[in-house]
């Protein structure tokens, strides 16, 4: 099981270069806030956030409100170097139990899936977070293969990226799935909160 305090001293040391050795596909990056429901009004809680990556996506989708959560101090203070003045609120917590004291239209976890040492917690947790009808999403810009590749010597802080199947069946019985694609572009899933 990965020890989140592990995990964070390995993102906190790898923060400083991080955004010179990611390359994202801005389509497939397109693709999935299509697919996420990320649109003008909404609120999003993006989970696992590192440096930032998605916030000026979300910003240029006119979103009502963003939180950025990272269990790395060093990712949350590259991500408020670059976008600290966008009000976007950033913390720097472990997402799978932080007291959010709200409820948000849409949750993403990008890139950042395998890295959460309980997953069906880390649903559950975020699934009473959910506005009702309100979508999560759970994506990588990558296939499955890939993903588990580039995770293969960091195991002590990355579980094996579940197939899509897989993910779906650690959802609570709370969120409805509504979209489930994985292949050679990206992995993605995404599931709707059930109307009481």
């Amino acid at each position: 099981m990965i020890d989140n305090r592990k995990a964070a001293e390995f993102f906190d040391r790898l923060s400083d270069g991080w955004d010179e050795k990611n390359v994202q596909n801005g389509e497939v990056i397109e693709k999935i806030l299509d697919l996420a429901g990320i649109e003008a009004g909404t609120s999003v809680l993006d989970v696992g956030c590192g440096t930032g990556l998605l916030i000026p996506k979300y910003l240029e989708r006119k979103t009502a409100l963003v939180t950025a959560v990272d269990i790395s101090r060093g990712m949350i203070a590259k991500a408020k170097e670059k976008y600290g003045k966008t009000g976007v609120l950033f913390l720097a917590a472990d997402a799978a139990v932080y007291p959010y004291g709200r409820r948000f239209d849409r949750i993403v976890i990008y890139n950042a899936f395998p890295h959460f040492s309980d997953p069906p917690t880390l649903l559950a947790h975020l699934a009473q977070h959910l506005e009702e009808d309100g979508i999560l999403t759970v994506a990588h810009g990558a296939s499955r293969a890939v993903i588990d590749a580039c995770h293969q010597n960091a195991l002590e802080v990355s579980n094996v990226l579940p197939d899509i199947d897989g993910l779906s069946r650690l959802l609570p019985d709370s969120l409805e799935v509504i979209c489930a694609i994985s292949d050679g572009e990206k992995y993605v899933l995404t599931a709707r909160r059930r109307k009481n």
